[in-house]
């Protein structure tokens, strides 16, 4: 991967595909991993020659995968990073937004409050968020 810089959240594929790429040709490269020069097909009817960064595997000429296009290249869409982005998330804004209400609370009373409330809903909301994460982990692999 030396060679290229690689577009950030190109390949995760959070969004929808922007058209087919049809393989023609793929092999391992040192530099880039994984290549494959094919056909890219929008949606509107038009098709040109393109380059599939970093495949899930070899594909066999003909086969066509759904991608993304970033940068001029295509990309495979992936539901990976979808769990990960989401747990992330809801982790950061209940770590965040706990202590944060604690303290404004306290703040709007002139007096230091028993957090111990906080403490649980701040468990509570972690709780959630592993679970929510689990959820999609699941969503994404069955659709």
């Amino acid at each position: 991967m030396a060679g290229r810089r690689r577009p950030a959240g190109g390949h995760h594929g959070l969004g929808g595909t922007d058209g087919i790429f049809t393989v023609g040709h793929c092999w391992e490269d040192q530099d880039f991993g994984s290549v494959c020069r094919g056909t890219y097909a929008a949606p509107a009817g038009e098709r040109r020659a393109m380059v599939l960064h970093e495949p899930a595997e070899i594909h066999h000429e003909g086969v066509g995968r759904p991608v993304r296009i970033v940068q001029g290249g295509a990309y495979e869409t992936s539901s990976g990073g979808a769990p990960s982005f989401g747990f992330v998330t809801a982790a950061v804004f209940a770590g965040g937004a706990m202590p944060a209400h604690w303290l404004l609370r306290s703040a709007a009373r002139r007096e230091l409050q028993d957090g111990s409330d906080y403490v649980l809903a701040w468990i509570a909301a972690e709780l959630g968020a592993i679970v929510l994460a689990v959820l999609v982990a699941l969503c994404t692999q069955v659709f």
